[in-house]
């Protein structure tokens, strides 16, 4: 019987009625004649693979697929560095998903012994950067004839759809635009790019800027670029912010503005796009968003002054960059995570492996050492990399303060000494597998039943509710055990973020490759990472050489723990960080006042 393995929930289940199916739970209807493959088979460092040989072939593909003098006018606009940019960043988003379907396909093949007609119902991606990059994959593994007939399908259409819009969207807009209402401002300090996906920062947005006399509100415009309704823009139109959704930003000029501003400027450049898209048709997507942006963005420079517009976590759009460019506005990339590569061994050096940062233009990057020297190591074209820290380190050191208001909330009431643990993503895509997060929960379980004149908490990323979708009923049962304990709080249960937990412990136990460990001491407080599964001790990380940090066992966590709770001082403690810390994430790690340091840099950009 033909095998079919699935990286996503069939369209026409009955059309494949003759395969048996491979696939996670969510993409299989009918479970009981089907296999459902474990949840954690495809990892954090699969995924990331599948990025850096994605970039390891865009060179490979851009000479296969492109001509450069077809592309002469984008150049003389934007510069060569900023087309190789688009076409790549298009060719690495497709060749990652053939990739990474086929990377997944091979590890289910393996783990359950399929070796004969073995079929994959893969990511939709372009029919012909596959036909590429086909030499490239296994041949074991097959895609049937109705998902190439599809793809092929579905290449066609999107290709007449984005041309089709690029050929009449300046005319659309034209016809759109209208001045229904004025803007109340026309000229900020700041323009702030915010979505739904920021509302679980630590620090809102409009409280992380609008802090001093200096920043105030008036200053700042808060910037909607999603497609989809935004929580966020009620929330804050109540609260006196000022907002814009740029996709509405025709809403502010008039017809006449745009016509003599706007329209007759973009007129040949849109044919010149329209051309190249009928050349490239796999490039279709691309190209309109060359076009909206450039256009949406020329609107909103007509209409409003700014000198810095600032992005959270999420890369600047780089059509965008170069219209803020020649607008003489300055672009910030602000990166509050601290991150390094999670790959074992480069296929090429210098090539990305991480595509959500890969090929930005910007004025500044604002992050840490640790992430800014990631950051330069994925294809970035950007001019100043600011190092302050990781700027929520702050906040363990206000938990610390305010630690009693902490103890009253979740109700401890005694002084015994606090181990807090803190989990990472587990299972798809996910940085600890099953066994890693069984393991993290029995030796929290062990300590706590060892040593109960010690206080144990626990924090996951996830809810229980999304846990219970995915995780082994082991993994709920023993939470549910930890919840029972009297010397264990479950963290989530009172709504208390990871820095705060950190605030109030006296000893931190993270799991591996987490920024927790950066931010921990960051905030001068002692840690350990705990890796049970060895899943990256051969991995080169910035901190592997570093001693008493990382545990492989449950009996070197023991003994860590003593060293750190029983041996040591906060004078031993101290030396520690001067020794072995600061020399390799930054002198200055542990200085309280990242945030007002921050706001410091933001008040003197010219």
């Amino acid at each position: 019987m033909k095998s079919l393995i699935l990286t996503k929930r069939l369209v026409f289940p009955w059309l494949y009625r003759n395969f048996l199916l491979f696939g996670r739970k969510s993409y299989l209807k009918n479970k009981s004649n089907h296999t459902v493959v474990q949840e954690d088979l495809f990892m954090a460092k699969n995924y990331r693979n599948c990025d850096h040989e994605a970039s390891c072939s865009e060179d490979y593909l851009i000479n296969k697929l492109t001509d450069n003098k077809n592309f002469k006018f984008l150049i003389d606009w934007a510069g060569e560095r900023y087309t190789n940019y688009v076409v790549g960043k298009h060719l690495i988003f497709e060749a990652k998903k053939i990739f990474k379907s086929f990377r997944y396909a091979e590890l289910i093949s393996e783990k359950y012994t399929l070796k004969n007609n073995v079929y994959l119902y893969p990511d939709n991606f372009d029919i012909s950067i596959y036909n590429i990059l086909r030499q490239k994959l296994t041949k074991k593994i097959k895609l049937p004839y109705l998902s190439l007939i599809y793809m092929t399908l579905r290449s066609v259409f999107k290709s007449v759809y984005f041309n089709f819009k690029t050929l009449l969207y300046p005319e659309f807009l034209l016809i759109k635009s209208c001045q229904r209402s004025k803007l109340g401002i026309n000229k900020y300090k700041f323009c702030i790019h915010i979505d739904d996906g920021l509302k679980d920062l630590a620090i809102h947005p409009h409280d992380l800027f609008v802090i001093n006399k200096n920043i105030t509100k008036k200053d700042i415009l808060f910037v909607s670029l999603s497609k989809t309704k935004q929580k966020w823009i009620s929330h804050y139109l109540k609260n006196n912010y000022n907002v814009l959704d740029i996709n509405k930003v025709n809403n502010y000029i008039s017809k006449s503005m745009y016509f003599s501003n706007i329209y007759c400027k973009s007129f040949k450049f849109r044919f010149k796009l329209f051309w190249l898209g009928i050349k490239y048709p796999w490039l279709s997507s691309s190209i309109f968003n060359i076009l909206k942006q450039k256009i949406l963005w020329d609107i909103f420079h007509e209409l409003i002054k700014t000198k810095c517009i600032i992005r959270i976590m999420t890369a600047e759009d780089i059509t965008a960059s170069v219209v803020h460019k020649y607008n003489n506005v300055d672009t910030l990339f602000l990166y509050l995570s601290t991150t390094e590569k999670i790959i074992q061994s480069d296929i090429k050096k210098g090539k990305s492996n991480d595509h959500d940062y890969t090929h930005m233009i910007s004025k500044y990057s604002v992050s840490n050492v640790v992430s800014n020297n990631w950051l330069k190591k994925l294809e970035n074209n950007i001019d100043k990399y600011i190092d302050i820290g990781p700027l929520f380190s702050d906040l363990i050191h206000e938990a610390y303060k305010n630690k009693q208001i902490i103890f009253k909330k979740i109700n401890i009431t005694n002084n015994n000494p606090i181990i807090t643990f803190l989990d990472h993503t587990a299972g798809h895509h996910g940085v600890m597998n099953f066994k890693a997060y069984k393991d993290f929960l029995e030796s929290f379980l062990k300590l706590s039943k060892k040593n109960l004149n010690i206080n144990y908490i626990y924090k996951s990323k996830k809810s229980i509710s999304s846990m219970k979708e995915y995780f082994d009923n082991d993994i709920i049962d023993l939470i549910e055990v930890i919840r029972s304990r009297n010397n264990c709080w479950y963290a989530n249960d009172y709504k208390l973020s990871s820095y705060q937990i950190c605030g109030v412990a006296d000893l931190i136990v993270s799991a591996p490759m987490s920024s927790v460990i950066f931010e921990a001491f960051c905030g001068n407080k002692k840690i350990i990472s705990y890796d049970s599964t060895s899943k990256y001790k051969d991995f080169d990380f910035i901190l592997k050489k570093v001693p008493y940090l990382h545990a492989y066992t449950h009996e070197q966590l023991e003994k860590l723990i003593d060293h750190w709770l029983l041996q040591t001082d906060n004078n031993y403690f101290k030396n520690y960080m001067n020794k072995y810390i600061k020399p390799l994430i930054g002198l200055n790690c542990n200085n309280h006042g990242k945030i007002k340091q921050f706001n410091e840099f933001l008040e003197n950009i010219n």
